[in-house]
């Protein structure tokens, strides 16, 4: 299976210096290589600081390295069908008509190619256009790292590629190629996992049952149960589907419970 990706980012000299300077030392060890290569020789406050300045262009040319790879489509990239006129419900779908973009259907660069769906609106009047899926709504996005032992601290519980554990609002998306392959980070009790906050937030039975009647139109799945779809042996899944079909349960019971 080929897993190679093509990533767009910037480095400047510094940083590639500084990376080349890293490759034997990770940019913690070379800070302490650092304190005591300058004791033993006598280096000037100048060298030093140099010498910091190269580890702190390593850490920042990492830091761009995770997010481009946060941030890669990874050929997944997803198109909706717009109509500028008619403001927050004009995306298209099938299913429904113009909806709101989370209930539109997705479209790859290759789809919009002489696209007949685009066609056929333009040949009754309606001058509708592909524009791309915002990030945290592409078809299973926003995907987060969430920690409960984390949040009772009063972190917020959520990660952050950056900062570490923070609250929601700070807490790094990542596409859905990413969800159930990308590293978890270490967190009190390894209770950490993954979250789509979109489905989060929908919490009634009402809104739970069309969330997975949409989710089973978008991904081509039969119109099955969670359980179901998770228990079928002829149901071939892929990581971030199966982490929402299991969210999906645990809210759905969360949701049955609460009414009852």
């Amino acid at each position: 299976m080929n897993t190679n990706k093509t990533l767009t980012i910037t480095l400047n000299e510094d940083h590639i210096s500084a990376l080349e300077a890293m490759v034997e030392l990770g940019t913690a060890d070379r800070r302490e290589f650092l304190s005591r290569y300058a004791e033993e020789n006598d280096w000037t406050n100048e060298q030093i600081a140099q010498g910091h300045y190269e580890a702190d262009c390593a850490d920042e040319a990492i830091r761009r390295l995770n997010e481009a790879c946060v941030e890669s489509p990874s050929n997944a990239a997803t198109y909706l069908l717009k109509d500028p006129s008619k403001g927050d419900r004009g995306y298209w779908s099938d299913e429904h008509g113009w909806v709101n973009v989370g209930l539109a259907d997705r479209y790859t660069s290759a789809q919009i190619t002489n696209c007949a769906r685009r066609d056929s609106l333009a040949s009754i009047g309606i001058e509708a256009d592909f524009v791309p899926a915002p990030e945290h709504h592409t078809d299973g996005s926003g995907w987060v790292i969430y920690s409960p032992s984390e949040a009772a601290t009063g972190t917020g519980g959520f990660w952050n590629i950056q900062k570490g554990w923070v609250e929601r609002e700070d807490a790094t998306w990542y596409p859905s190629c990413l969800a159930g392959s990308y590293s978890l980070p270490q967190s009190l009790g390894q209770d950490r996992n993954w979250m789509n906050l979109n489905l989060a937030d929908i919490r009634t039975e009402k809104g739970l049952s069309l969330a997975l009647q949409t989710f089973c139109t978008a991904n081509a799945l039969p119109q099955q149960c969670a359980a179901e779809l998770l228990s079928d042996p002829r149901t071939v899944l892929t990581s971030a589907q199966s982490l929402w079909l299991e969210q999906f349960c645990r809210q759905w019971e969360a949701a049955v419970e609460a009414a009852a």
